[in-house]
């Protein structure tokens, strides 16, 4: 009998031997699975509720706003943060998105140092450009008067400045 065949059952119960622990392996990853799935709706359910607060507060705001401020005032209040909006974009420009994958590739390498040259690195770059724009809307309020007629727009786009500085880090 060729040695292939004379231990057929000792073949066939490695075979299960295998087949069990595969079962079992996948047990387990299937219970680490299942974990993950619940951090994930946890998260999820968590970020929508904050989400929806952030969303119900700032209505009751604008409302509250609209009563003590006037129509007016609150007019130029919405274009400021409009124009706040969009200088906060340029300062963001996709740069958080470029650090996490630098910190995430240096990370899977091991190399811590790169990783804080990466955040460094971003970090100056988002305080320059934050620096630039605050600086050029405090001193040069009058070009502001280009693109926004209401001198209390400019107003109140001059004292949210310094906030693309703190935004910025």
């Amino acid at each position: 009998i060729p040695p292939l065949f004379k231990n057929r059952s000792t073949m066939f119960q490695t075979n299960r031997t295998v087949k069990i622990r595969g079962a079992i392996n996948l047990t387990a990853a299937s219970n680490q699975s299942l974990e993950i799935l619940k951090d994930v709706a946890l998260r999820f359910i968590s970020l929508t509720i904050f989400s929806v607060l952030t969303r119900a507060l700032g209505f009751f705001l604008r409302i509250y706003l609209s009563r003590v401020m006037g129509a007016e005032t609150l007019g130029a209040y919405q274009i400021s943060m409009s124009i706040f909006g969009v200088l906060m974009t340029l300062i963001a420009s996709g740069l958080p998105l470029v650090i996490s994958r630098n910190v995430a590739y240096y990370n899977a390498k091991g190399d811590k140092t790169t990783q804080h040259k990466s955040i460094t690195a971003g970090l100056i770059v988002s305080l320059v450009i934050s620096v630039s724009i605050t600086a050029f809307i405090i001193l040069f309020p009058n070009m502001l008067k280009l693109f926004i007629k209401s001198d209390e727009s400019i107003k109140i786009i001059q004292a949210l400045s310094p906030a693309l500085i703190a935004s910025a880090i």
